[in-house]
């Protein structure tokens, strides 16, 4: 895929100007907030769902019966145990998180095979990765009309949820969560979803929440590193 824009995330041509006036229903259009600076932000905040979105698509054509596995609730349930480890000296693996999405899988049906159960764990986990896309980040082309000329330009947004990080101390692969992942589907859309720093903050937050106060003082000082 080509590039629309710069690094900077600005387009490469300049939008092509179009007055409201000159459009049927230009008088209410002005009314609209997808005019304001912010909102590009906004709908890229929002897009941090859509891998979750396409995952529950791709769960339906999967050999298990439809609408047997909760896979929304799975894949916050992967980000929030890889969140919980974070920074720390047993930072989670790929494993880890299958075999722990495998056991919530379980416990939804254990009249099912094992087998299936680590099946959908493997399944969750690699979409959040982004294996199908080689752990490239997902990409999506958005629409901004919040232009000084008025008129529109196509943005690209890419991001990250999982990814892969060679450990070296431990000789593996662990998982980490992005600052996207984290401030959008942990925190809520609350917060300007690349400020690293908030990411950082909230992993804090969670890790005293589970009252593990070694490793989250360990993360406190990672953050002021």
């Amino acid at each position: 895929m080509e590039p629309l824009f710069s690094e900077a995330g600005d387009p490469e041509d300049e939008p092509s100007a179009r007055p409201l006036n000159d459009e049927p229903f230009g008088a209410e259009l002005e009314e609209l907030s997808v005019y304001e600076p912010s909102f590009p932000a906004r709908v890229a905040a929002f897009l941090r769902f859509a891998p979750i979105i396409e995952l529950v698509r791709a769960a339906r054509h999967r050999e298990w019966p439809a609408d047997t596995y909760d896979v929304v609730t799975l894949a916050l349930a992967a980000i929030d145990m890889v969140v919980a480890r974070q920074g720390l000296d047993l930072e989670a693996t790929r494993g880890d998180v299958i075999t722990a999405l495998g056991e919530l899988a379980y416990r939804a049906t254990p009249e099912h095979p094992r087998a299936e159960h680590q099946e959908v764990g493997a399944f969750v986990v690699d979409a959040l990765l982004n294996r199908a896309g080689r752990e490239g980040p997902f990409r999506y082309v958005t629409s901004d009309y919040a232009t000084e000329a008025g008129g529109h330009r196509r943005r690209q947004v890419p991001f990250s949820l999982l990814i892969e990080h060679d450990d070296a101390a431990r000789d593996e692969n662990v998982l980490r969560a992005t600052p996207d992942a984290i401030n959008a589907l942990v925190g809520g859309l609350e917060f300007d979803v690349e400020d690293e720093q908030v990411a950082t903050e909230l992993i804090l937050e969670r890790q005293l929440a589970r009252n593990a106060f070694g490793s989250a003082r360990k993360s406190a000082e990672r953050s002021h590193a």
